[in-house]
């Protein structure tokens, strides 16, 4: 069993589906990433997680729990950080934390420590007399997430917790959460860059229009993905010929054409690219050149058509 297990979620806001029939797992230790564009549903699938929103159908089971069932219970194991900053004017770093430290009802004595080595987690700990205003977009997603983890969570939710950092930022940020994960939390955090997942997650969901499309690791979404490939065609003469032979293949959609130059989009894989490039040759096309074109995954992301995701297809 895993520690987070998520079935069969949805979320309507009136006749508008939120999110809709969204399965996956996550185990301790593992970083699990949720990308899509803004409007996909990750916001409204994070502030499920965190018990903060019921969902409309489904089922969240933390450490074997019902979340909903058992809200109170589990929120004490629950690390969130939303999109948007909660920062207090006028606060010092070690005051806020300080605050939610005794929301928490923890004990001066462990207060004082759990935040030293939280300020030192996150590398934080020379700007603990600095206001929290001052400090940069960067340090302050690490702060949230030293807020977070001060009642010492077992799962931690972020919600696009890359947003707007620079370089440097987001691979600090990457380095916090790494290490994290090697502490054994289990985290969920979403983005609307696939980009700023890959380097982090032991597997990543797709969201779009509210659905899961597909979960898996990198290796396991790129060659998914790629059954539906961008490809380029040159051909030395009969560039009339290749393009009959493009519009009439089955597998070949979206094609480009210039000259003796063509793109296309070709269906089924490896096994269908070869299928296309022996038509090419039997038909006497001269083919100079013939190769998928290199797209990045969030590209490849784009393209995709959905395809629901099963529970079972959602574990690891």
């Amino acid at each position: 069993m895993s520690y987070l297990e998520v079935r069969h979620l949805s979320k309507r806001y009136g006749r508008t589906n939120g999110v809709l029939d969204v399965s996956f797992d996550v185990d301790t230790g593992t970083v699990f990433g949720l990308a899509g564009p803004n409007g996909a549903g990750k916001s409204s699938l994070t502030r499920m997680l965190a018990t903060l929103v019921r969902p409309t159908k489904g089922q969240i089971t933390i450490d074997g729990l019902d979340a909903m069932r058992k809200a109170r219970t589990v929120r004490g194991w629950i690390g969130y950080v939303p999109d948007v900053f909660g920062l207090y004017e006028r606060t010092k770093v070690g005051e806020y934390l300080n605050f939610f430290g005794r929301c928490f009802g923890m004990p001066w004595r462990i207060r004082q420590s759990a935040i030293v080595e939280l300020l030192k987690l996150v590398d934080l700990y020379d700007f603990r007399f600095a206001d929290c205003q001052s400090l940069s977009r960067g340090q302050q997603q690490k702060l949230l997430i030293a807020r977070a983890l001060l009642n010492e969570p077992r799962l931690l939710v972020l919600d696009e917790p890359l947003t707007a950092l620079d370089s440097q930022s987001r691979l600090e940020m990457l380095e916090v959460l790494r290490e994290l994960a090697s502490m054994g939390k289990a985290i969920v955090m979403s983005s609307n860059a696939i980009g700023d997942l890959v380097d982090v997650c032991d597997r990543i969901g797709l969201m779009a229009a509210g659905q899961l499309t597909a979960v898996g690791t990198v290796p396991e979404l790129v060659r998914e993905l790629e059954v539906a490939h961008r490809m380029r065609l040159v051909v030395l003469q009969d560039a009339d010929v290749a393009l009959r032979v493009l519009n009439e293949s089955s597998d070949v959609t979206e094609v480009e054409a210039s000259r003796n130059w063509f793109s296309f989009t070709c269906h089924g894989g490896q096994a269908g690219q070869a299928q296309l490039l022996t038509q090419l040759i039997a038909a006497g096309v001269k083919v100079a050149q013939y190769a998928p074109m290199q797209q990045p995954l969030h590209e490849l992301v784009a393209s995709a058509p959905p395809t629901p995701v099963s529970p079972d297809q959602s574990r690891p």
